[in-house]
């Protein structure tokens, strides 16, 4: 009998292969090929999808590490990503938008990051209670000086009618262009 099997299981230690799939570690290679500090996301609570956000925001030189979270979507993250790329997101606005825990879905950033390009007060209409589409009709609204507050309301969806009977996006409103 070896020495080790002599031992109780408790003490007996093995060891547990990790895997990593072909993906991540093509990833892992890239970074490391580009000379970029991978072990910034080379964890497997990161997946391959947001490891390339990571990898990509190191590459562009942004700070990638505010939305450099396993919580947050792959999507998400290239939308943070673009914002901190084309300079329309500030450290200050990143902050409050990450306040509390707040989780925004990839649609709902990229209005954020709209609003910004717009230089807009994203604060009227960046609320993780509002939908994406909520969220456009708002930033619309202000962008446009257009009354917004009747979308604002959190029980108010953007396919309902007004009390006018009209529908909630008039034509004016759709007519309106977007950069």
């Amino acid at each position: 009998m070896s020495e080790e099997t002599k031992k109780p299981a408790e003490e007996q230690t093995t060891k547990k292969a990790e895997y990593i799939s072909e993906k991540a570690m093509a990833e892992i290679l890239k970074g490391i090929r580009q000379r970029l500090p991978v072990k910034e996301y080379a964890n497997k609570k990161f997946s391959p999808e947001q490891m390339k956000q990571i990898r990509l925001g190191m590459k562009s030189g942004i700070s990638y590490q505010l939305y450099a979270a396993p919580y947050i979507s792959p999507s998400a993250m290239k939308q943070w990503r673009k914002m901190l790329e084309k300079g329309v997101g500030d450290k200050d606005i990143i902050d409050y938008l990450a306040q509390d825990g707040r989780s925004y879905d990839a649609e709902q950033i990229k209005q954020i990051r709209m609003g910004m390009k717009d230089k807009l007060d994203v604060k009227l209409f960046a609320n993780p209670d509002y939908s994406a589409e909520q969220m456009k009709q708002i930033r619309l609204g202000v962008k446009n000086d257009i009354d917004y507050e009747v979308y604002a309301n959190g029980n108010f969806s953007a396919e309902q009618r007004l009390p006018t009977g009209e529908f909630s996006r008039p034509a004016a409103a759709e007519s309106v262009t977007e950069n």
